[in-house]
């Protein structure tokens, strides 16, 4: 039995034809654009052709970021800010600065995602330059920040702070709203030096 287009239009994506037969193409691609076109049922598609249906790809949020499907999609956001959109951060700079880009990027990541419990990575990268003032002659130095660090999702706070000690790699409870650029500021206000 078919699909209708109805069937069709629920996985709103890209639909790719593809054949195991070099003569089939042209006949299963004019069936097909029948199918499509007029809701008629597939019946007509030889035992070696199959239908492919790819769905879109999920929007993601950055202040409200769903981890577990941001890794199984091994999604990416970038963007740029500035100083003065990441409030610590701006502090730190004594108000200074505020119009200077903060760059960051993120990479889900799924490993072993047959496994009973896949492991949820997220992978972080961001950088600014931000003036502060220096301690032995008190005037204004640009300080350059940079940060590359991978992060594994755990079920909760408390699996995080159990297994925190014994794992070399840092852990976070997972989240249907993480505050990624939240995450940005932390890791960039832990790279600043005494200066």
């Amino acid at each position: 039995a078919g699909q209708d287009q109805g069937g069709f239009a629920a996985w709103r994506g890209i639909v790719h034809l593809r054949s195991d037969h070099d003569e089939g193409q042209g006949e299963a691609a004019q069936q097909f654009a029948a199918i499509a076109g007029s809701g008629a049922e597939d019946e007509g598609l030889h035992g070696g052709d199959s239908l492919t249906l790819a769905r879109m790809k999920r929007q993601f949020n950055a202040q409200r970021l769903e981890v577990q499907a941001f890794a199984e999609d091994a999604a990416q956001l970038s963007g740029q800010g500035q100083v003065s959109e990441f409030p610590r951060l701006s502090e730190e700079a004594g108000g200074r600065g505020g119009e200077r880009p903060v760059n960051w990027s993120a990479q889900g990541e799924l490993i072993n995602p047959r496994h009973v419990q896949p492991e949820v990575w997220l992978h972080l990268s961001a950088s600014t330059v931000l003036p502060l003032t220096c301690q032995r002659c008190l005037e204004p130095v640009d300080v350059p920040l940079a940060v590359d660090r991978s992060f594994r999702f755990v079920a909760d706070e408390s699996t995080a702070a159990a297994q925190d000690e014994e794992s070399e790699e840092d852990l976070l409870a997972i989240s249907r709203a993480f505050d990624l650029l939240g995450l940005v500021e932390d890791e960039l206000l832990m790279e600043v030096p005494v200066v």
